[in-house]
């Protein structure tokens, strides 16, 4: 076996060495902008109407929920993921006849297939439960991008007792009012047959760069590299040691399961953060030609 590595040096540096969640601090950003704003802090003087009593406020409000999906954890994507949810919660709350329920939220989900989409599962399980009367959305491609799913769930939400409508934003589309059924139904396959294409395209576009050199793999999860802010891949020192400890020790005749346990007993935790190593991550490693230069 290899020689021991120092963990508690090299756990420190890991967590030193992380980079900063672009994302995140885009998200807090705009949230904090947002709320200065509302706060007063800007220049503009805002008059805001005189309080008024209207009949409407002694009638039950109607609980709403909202959904926002975006298909990629692009950076690119933060600022307009971020402000469909700050402006779903602003439409919500300015409204007096409405009562916000939830934003739910899929980032980085593609809309071809519900598996993976716990915010949307989330939401139709919450409005089946009978705590949703209304659900509001971007668009249809928003909602799903498969017309089996969007049609059915749509039906589903109908069937409800009460119903529960969803309001289609960018289309200006209410699914309460039975006239619509047959746009949805050709919008919704529009969605599909947009996102069957984008993904034609997407595969050759990774073809194409990878004949000709300019493919860049993704290093999430990688254990031993990182993205620079200028998208740059760069060897993360700490764990690199982690990698060759893990080379050295099978060139020396130990198994997965071994350097798996030896790492978890030197207190190295996993690229997912667990304090085991599975067999199959060692493996992984050890089979991944990214890791020949580490």
């Amino acid at each position: 076996m290899a020689k021991k590595l120092d963990a508690e040096r090299i756990e420190k540096a890991r967590q030193k060495d992380q980079t900063i969640d672009y994302r995140e601090e885009e998200k807090r950003r705009i949230q904090e902008t947002i709320a200065k704003n509302r706060s007063g802090e800007r220049k503009g003087h805002v008059i805001m109407p005189e309080r008024k009593m209207y009949t409407y406020e002694e009638a039950p409000k109607v609980r709403v929920a909202a959904y926002c999906r975006v298909s990629t954890a692009e950076e690119a994507q933060v600022g307009s993921f971020e402000m469909r949810v700050q402006h779903f919660k602003s439409v919500i709350e300015n409204n007096p006849t409405y009562e916000l329920v939830k934003i739910y939220t899929d980032e980085g989900i593609s809309g071809t297939s519900l598996n993976k989409r716990k915010g949307f599962l989330e939401m139709i399980d919450d409005a089946v439960s009978g705590k949703v009367d209304l659900i509001l959305t971007k668009s249809i491609s928003r909602f799903g991008r498969n017309i089996v799913d969007i049609l059915t769930t749509l039906r589903k939400l109908s069937d409800l007792n009460p119903p529960v409508a969803v309001n289609f934003e960018s289309e200006g589309i209410f699914t309460s009012d039975g006239k619509n059924k047959l746009v949805i139904s050709i919008l919704s396959a529009l969605a599909e047959l947009e996102s069957q294409q984008r993904s034609i395209s997407v595969k050759e576009g990774i073809r194409y760069r990878m004949q000709e050199g300019l493919y860049k793999f993704s290093v999430k999860n990688t254990i031993g590299y990182y993205r620079d802010y200028s998208g740059m891949v760069k060897i993360e020192p700490a764990e690199a040691e982690i990698v060759h400890f893990i080379y050295d020790s099978f060139i020396e005749g130990a198994s997965p399961q071994e350097i798996g346990e030896s790492l978890s007993q030197q207190g190295i935790r996993s690229p997912m953060g667990m304090e085991t190593w599975p067999q199959a991550t060692i493996r992984s490693i050890l089979t991944n030609e990214n890791h020949a230069v580490v």
